[in-house]
């Protein structure tokens, strides 16, 4: 696998130019060739697929990008923590799920939140474009969109497919619309994304040290009594822990933390420090140490702190 080409975004530090960006680059067709006709602009893509990632990396095994680089991670979040502030000249986003539903259009990439995101990542003058072939996402998009960019839409023909569906549709014989947004240096967005704060802390320094007022026995009966309960946090924070595995010094816990949408999972580890117990995220556990998770190792700390009569 063409490791010097995908960011592990649990590891990265820092901020990426990138110049061009796909979001959902499916068989990555449309990815490859916009990095080979740019050799001087980084090109950067995001899929959330196992599939497409190994599609594309079969492609990069035979053909060697170096300005292509990628990651596996939901756009919303890759653009907060790894694409620098006002450096995108465009964005692509080919054929996104319309979530046809209405109770849906809360997860579509247009809605109104994810374009305030774009915006502060792309350059003035950049663009977002966009091609669906449902009309109704045409509409959707330039009402989510407006005070964020300038919108111009059309129906457009296309000489050369850049997906395997677009050829499809074509054939069918479907309209093909093109939406192209363009930030201006005067559009000043009314609200604010719904962004993490994500915390550059290593190993240990989420960790917490507690007074020993339950055995490890104790503590492990009321995490397994609580097992799949939802704890719910501040600021959009839900977890729940899932199953607890133990030795004689220490407890290991799997749990599953949702931070604003943001799903991560982890071990937090219970350790027997003689007369005390230490509380944190495990070493072996890849993770982005969020507001969120340093918010949760302490909230348990407090409860497991006083807990004395379990």
């Amino acid at each position: 696998m063409p490791y010097q080409q995908y960011i592990d975004y649990r590891k990265f530090s820092g901020r990426l130019k990138a110049d061009l960006v796909e979001v959902g680059f499916g068989n990555a067709q449309f990815l490859v060739e916009i990095a080979k006709q740019n050799p001087d602009k980084i090109v950067l893509g995001f899929e959330v697929s196992d599939a497409s990632i190994r599609k594309l990396v079969r492609k990069l095994r035979n053909n060697y990008i170096p300005n292509l680089f990628f990651v596996k991670i939901d756009a919303f979040w890759g653009f907060q923590l790894l694409v620098e502030d006002n450096s995108v000249e465009k964005l692509y986003i080919n054929y996104p799920c319309p979530w046809f539903k209405k109770r849906h259009h809360r997860r579509r990439i247009t809605r109104r939140e994810v374009l305030l995101l774009f915006a502060k990542k792309i350059k003035s003058e950049g663009q977002i474009i966009i091609r669906t072939d449902y009309y109704d996402l045409v509409e959707y998009t330039a009402q989510q969109a407006e005070g964020i960019f300038e919108v111009r839409s059309s129906q457009i023909h296309v000489d050369q497919p850049i997906t395997k569906y677009e050829k499809k549709w074509l054939e069918e014989g479907r309209k093909i619309y093109e939406i192209v947004l363009t930030k201006k240096q005067s559009k000043d967005p009314d609200s604010q994304t719904n962004e993490i704060k994500f915390l550059e802390i290593s190993y240990r320094d989420t960790a917490m040290v507690i007074p020993k007022k339950m055995s490890l026995d104790q503590i492990l009966n009321y995490l397994r009594s609580i097992r799949e309960e939802e704890i719910r946090l501040k600021d959009q924070v839900v977890a729940k822990f899932l199953d607890s595995y133990f030795d004689e010094r220490k407890i290991v816990v799997e749990t599953l933390i949702s931070e604003k949408g943001f799903v991560q999972k982890f071990f937090l580890l219970i350790e027997d420090i003689e007369e005390k117990y230490l509380i944190d995220v495990s070493e072996f556990s890849e993770i982005l140490r969020t507001d969120g998770i340093l918010r949760f190792v302490r909230y348990i700390s407090d409860v497991l702190s006083k807990e004395d009569d379990r």
